[in-house]
């Protein structure tokens, strides 16, 4: 049975249940990093919102925005 986008090309999306929550649980550490104003906090936002945007249609637009909100905010948020 074919589900959805990915089944109709040939992929399983139930494989992509592993990346999925690895990179939810990435968010959510660097979020946490980012209130605690942690040195590395920024560069692994932007490493998590880079690899979050092969999740198309919808990761890849907020990976977009996240990755442009923090190059304009990189200053505020104290980044050395």
């Amino acid at each position: 049975m074919k589900r959805g986008c990915l089944g109709s090309i040939g992929l399983n999306p139930l494989r992509f249940g592993v990346p999925f929550l690895l990179l939810g649980i990435l968010w959510l550490l660097f979020v946490v990093a980012m209130q605690y104003q942690l040195s590395w906090a920024w560069y692994g936002a932007l490493f998590v919102a880079t690899a979050t945007l092969w999740f198309l249609p919808i990761g890849t637009l907020f990976s977009a925005i996240h990755i442009v909100l923090l190059l304009i905010f990189r200053s505020k948020l104290q980044v050395r």
